[in-house]
């Protein structure tokens, strides 16, 4: 069972085959039943990505959620990002931040200090402690390791 909790409103997105997810109600919870993955594809070969639409700063901007899988609650943290670099990379930095005006960043630009980074080779990024509920904006760049650097466009991660 793959569940979400809705922190901003507008509809929600999990692109996956099947049944759509059950609604719980206003300011509840999501379920989908992950039986079919489950029979079908191993942990490995599995991702699940949902996400959201939000106003902020005075734009609509995609708003990714955090899942929890095969648990009765929905994930209060901590949270891991699964990153594929397109390059090999000498390091790669992380930037944590608050959408609210004026917040300092949780983290900005520290380095991950795993070793390597070779091309198309998974990350696990795994985030800091986030403080309150709230849309976070997040940025990795990354160091090439012939030249230059790369970085995700900054996106946004709803914590319920």
């Amino acid at each position: 069972m793959a569940r979400w909790r809705p922190v901003v409103s507008g509809q929600q997105h999990l692109p996956v085959p099947g049944p759509p997810p059950h609604d719980h109600g206003p300011g509840s919870f999501y379920d989908w039943n992950t039986t079919l993955a489950q029979r079908y594809l191993g942990l490995a070969e599995t991702g699940l990505v949902a996400w959201t639409t939000a106003l902020v700063n005075g734009r609509d901007q995609r708003v990714y959620l955090p899942l929890s899988v095969a648990s009765a609650s929905v994930t209060k943290g901590p949270y891991r990002l699964a990153v594929v670099p397109p390059v090999d990379l000498s390091e790669v930095f992380l930037t944590v931040v608050s959408t609210t005006p004026g917040a300092i960043p949780i983290q900005n630009e520290v380095p991950l200090r795993y070793g390597s980074y070779p091309k198309d080779q998974k990350i696990d990024v795994d985030l800091p402690a986030l403080p309150a509920a709230g849309l976070y904006r997040v940025i990795l760049k990354g160091n090439r390791r012939d030249q230059g650097s790369v970085q995700t466009p900054p996106f946004l991660i709803s914590v319920p």
